[in-house]
């Protein structure tokens, strides 16, 4: 059978829209305040966002393909409480399994054959200029009695390494793991660590072959105010995307059966390996559906593979049936009724909720564990789910893009400058702008526990030597590595990739930069543009560049939304339009002197008089508008939904988050909410 009549099959699966019981559980009692870090108080009102089907982005399906082949691949992984449960030399311990390492990973062992217990041993190479000590810079290895060597995991920028270990500061080796290595110059030899993530999605999700969401989906719209690819209303399967989804799930599939992953003979009738076949499509429902299997389901299942007279053609059928379900395409936010007209997510819709919003995948065996033993059916043990997911990588990355998309920079590297003015620029440079993004947010919010204040008016980050020369600061070696940028330029709305994202491609952009500031950064709607308000002046060198926008002050009919845009944005001015710094503006001096009118809201006339970013990035740190427009964002980035349709909630976060707060706190509060979990009939949601 084809993988073009399936679409007919889905529906003998069972509805996606009905109930989604967990199999022989029932619901948990609603929770009426939160726990831990949570302040005790509740909502004075019952608000919770609608019930909803959530269809799987185009990153998350490349993530939830990513895991569940690495799960196909070894069966249940390992369970880990740190890497050296594992196999040391291919493996790392994430999320609490043993995995493949991640593919900026070098590992290096030295066994005692080499370097003995008391030894110390470093990895010096072109990534940390070749210190050779780790009080200069080295990458220590820590010994292991266990492992019987040394051994250290390092995260590597993509490319080509050279690297030595050095033992006891004096003797200079190259990596006997090492599986290639080059001459060194001096009669000796490096080794050579090749990182090539270049099998990924662009925020580190390994793809399967022949199957790129990224390339092969439609791409997901984006609603007004929402910036981010998982709105819940833009969920539909249209024709295109339909087509999609049941070509991957039949490369997929047969990529699953030439495995061979299944335990159960493919050389007899199904019917005689009925129980084996019976046990594998439990645990891959189990995975693949993110819930238990009922048992008109397995049924089915069985009954497809029955159907055909080669087993290894009823596998195939069968698993691709279970790839274009909307069991599998959809995460369902269903819940059972409460009583009170409300709907508790179950155990499995709370796993997948919390593994979607803070790692963009599928849940882990141990999130389903914790679905099946009901630890998810209060405040507490979400807590501490959420707690174990944002202590893995995965959780950065997750991160990562959650800003890059909030920042409206992920499209940098598509974009286009004047090659006259900027012949540097190239869609690579634009790649590792946005890179950078999302590394200094990831390791603001989760590795350093900042808040918001640290986003916007930090100066710490990591960057290679082309954007060190865009932020006109030195570089060290030629690989990413850790920086400080100018102190009048700091945060990310200081970043080239934020600079040139808010720029055209010949001149800067003082309406673009103070519109995004006022959207993005203090959730501030200015509503649309008159169909008569013109387009961007024409370059002049004569005239400066707040010269040329002065008819929106002048003109009344502009100046009514151009007092809260125009000043904001002239604050940039020093920054042109890939983030260089510039002190002309053509034949004039750069004025870069800004007001923020009106800062907490539309229709205030407060003035906050300022010069340069410098100066801004703690304005907006201090504003209660900020704050709050970051509570939203999280909000409609873990949900899929309008804030309006939690407002009870949204004010809950408001009251316990502010700029200084980390990140971090917010996120474990906001998963503990009773919001989060509990959903309403659609009418009723929206009145």
């Amino acid at each position: 059978m084809s993988a073009r009549t399936l679409v007919l099959l889905l529906p003998l699966l069972g509805a996606a829209c009905g109930s989604a019981n967990e199999p022989g559980k029932s619901a948990a009692d609603p929770q009426a305040g939160d726990s831990g870090d949570v302040d005790e108080d509740t909502c004075t009102d019952a608000s919770a966002p609608p019930r909803a089907l959530r269809l799987l982005t185009r990153r998350e399906y490349a993530h939830t393909i990513d895991d569940l082949f690495a799960w196909l691949g070894g069966g249940d992984a390992a369970t880990c409480d740190s890497h050296l449960d594992c196999a040391v030399a291919t493996q790392s311990c994430l999320a609490g399994e043993c995995r493949a390492d991640p593919c900026d990973t070098l590992t290096v062992v030295i066994d005692p054959s080499i370097a003995g217990p008391d030894s110390s041993v470093v990895v010096a190479g072109a990534f940390n200029d070749w210190a050779g000590t780790a009080d200069a810079g080295g990458w220590p290895l820590a010994w292991s009695d266990d492992l019987d060597a040394h051994w250290g995991k390092f995260t590597v920028a993509e490319g080509s390494w050279s690297y030595k270990v050095v033992v006891d500061g004096d003797t200079w080796l190259p990596d006997p793991g090492a599986s290639d290595t080059e001459p060194d110059g001096f009669d000796g030899e490096n080794a050579i660590a090749h990182i090539d993530c270049s099998g990924t999605t662009d925020d580190g999700a390994a793809l399967v072959a022949d199957v790129d969401p990224l390339s092969d989906f439609p791409a997901e719209s984006r609603p007004a105010h929402h910036p981010f690819d998982n709105a819940v209303e833009s969920g539909l399967v249209t024709t295109t995307r339909a087509s999609a989804f049941l070509d991957a799930a039949e490369v997929l599939a047969s990529q699953v059966v030439e495995a061979r992953v299944a335990p159960c003979s493919v050389d007899t009738p199904v019917s005689t390996e009925r129980a084996c076949w019976s046990g594998f499509l439990d645990e891959l429902g189990l995975r693949v559906w993110r819930r238990p299997l009922t048992d008109p389901e397995r049924e089915r299942l069985l009954g497809f593979m029955e159907s055909e007279t080669d087993p290894t053609d009823g596998l195939l059928l069968a698993v691709q049936v279970v790839l274009s379900s909307p069991h599998f395409l959809y995460r369902t936010e269903l819940g059972d009724p409460q009583g009170d007209g409300t709907y508790r997510l179950t155990g499995y819709e709370t796993a997948a909720l919390l593994s979607y919003t803070l790692w963009g995948t599928t849940p882990d065996a141990t999130l389903l564990a914790a679905a099946a033993d009901g630890d998810l059916a209060g405040p507490e043990g979400i807590a501490a789910q959420a707690g174990r997911l944002l202590d893995d990588p995965r959780a950065g990355t997750r991160f990562g893009s959650f800003a890059t998309a909030w920042l409206g920079v992920d499209a940098v590297p598509t974009m286009s400058r004047n090659p006259d003015l900027y012949p540097e620029f190239t869609s690579e440079l634009g790649q590792a702008m946005v890179d950078e993004v999302a590394e200094r947010a990831a390791t603001i919010a989760l590795e350093d526990r900042g808040g918001l204040r640290a986003l916007l008016t930090g100066t710490d980050t990591v960057v290679p030597p082309e954007l060190a020369d865009i932020y006109g600061i030195a570089s060290e070696g030629t690989g990413w590595s850790p920086a400080t940028v100018p102190a009048d330029r700091p945060g990310v709305l200081g970043t080239p990739a934020w600079l040139t994202a808010t720029a055209h491609s010949d001149q800067t952009s003082p309406v673009r930069r103070g519109l995004v500031v006022r959207e993005r950064i203090l959730c501030q709607d200015l509503g649309a543009p008159p169909a008569d308000a013109g387009g961007v002046p024409d370059v002049d060198p004569e005239a400066s560049t707040r010269d040329r926008f002065a008819q929106h002050s002048d003109d009344p009919a502009c100046s009514g939304c151009h007092q809260y845009i125009d000043p904001v944005g002239f604050g940039f001015e020093h920054l042109d339009s890939v983030g260089r710094w510039r002190t002309a503006d053509g034949l004039h001096p750069v004025d870069a002197q800004g007001d923020v009118v009106g800062i907490e809201g539309i229709g205030g006339l407060d003035s906050h008089p300022f010069y340069g970013l410098g100066e801004l990035a703690p304005l907006l740190a201090d504003s209660q508008a900020a704050s709050h427009c970051f509570v939203e964002m999280s909000w409609r980035h873990a949900t899929g939904q309008d804030p309006d349709t939690a407002r009870c909630a949204i004010e809950q976060l408001d009251a316990r988050f502010d700029s200084d707060r980390p990140i971090r706190d917010l996120l474990l509060t906001l998963v503990a909410t009773d919001a989060f979990v509990l959903r309403s009939e659609p009418s009723e949601a929206r009145r």
